[in-house]
């Protein structure tokens, strides 16, 4: 996992009106009371998974997701995630999977595996706890595709950009297209000049 932040935070105007808040998202949970929370909060708790197929593992992705019940302070114990991204998901064009105490956003990979016609390849999802999916929206600057996915989360402290992508092993033509891909999306991303950083 890789993280990108601007080094510079003069050039970024101010959030929000006189009381220096957000700007609330239009999102469908817009009402949600946890809508507001800060940039370390979100930047200190996420995670990254290689699923390999998520549809009969949607019990144990979720244990691992919402695993507050064992978080104690001083124990030294992680916290809940507040966003855990997950490749290779092997998705279908109708399939929406989702897991208690959080949202899931997909990105599908249209194609199947050969000889098996219920097999789809690759695929993304980033699973965002339910307290920070008021705050979060797929990125719209950025174009729709099969393996990438951008979300942006508006926090106290600034907008954050969270990313989630995927490319097949021992395929480098496939590879070098979703690294350009990447620098292509980044590069629209960095005109938002509210965004504070980037992680992918």
């Amino acid at each position: 996992m890789r993280s990108e932040a601007r080094k510079s935070k003069t050039k970024r105007r101010k959030i929000g009106v006189k009381s220096g808040k957000p700007n609330r998202p239009t999102t469908e949970n817009e009402g949600h009371k946890g809508w507001k929370k800060s940039l370390k909060e979100l930047t200190t708790s996420n995670g990254l998974v290689n699923i390999n197929g998520i549809k009969h593992r949607l019990d144990d992705l979720q244990s691992v997701f919402n695993r507050s019940h064992i978080y104690r302070k001083g124990t030294g114990l992680p916290p809940r995630l507040a966003m855990l991204m997950v490749v290779e998901t092997q998705i279908g064009p109708t399939q929406k999977p989702q897991i208690k105490g959080a949202k899931m956003f997909h990105a599908r990979d249209k194609r199947k595996r050969k000889g098996d016609t219920n097999i789809y390849l690759g695929g993304v999802s980033i699973i965002v706890r339910d307290d920070f999916v008021a705050q979060t929206y797929i990125a719209p600057e950025v174009p729709a595709r099969d393996n990438i996915l951008w979300l942006k989360t508006v926090t106290t402290d600034g907008t954050w950009v969270t990313g989630a992508a995927y490319s097949r092993p021992n395929h480098p033509k496939e590879h070098k297209r979703m690294m350009e891909d990447l620098a292509s999306d980044i590069a629209k991303l960095r005109q938002d000049i509210d965004i504070m950083g980037i992680c992918l």
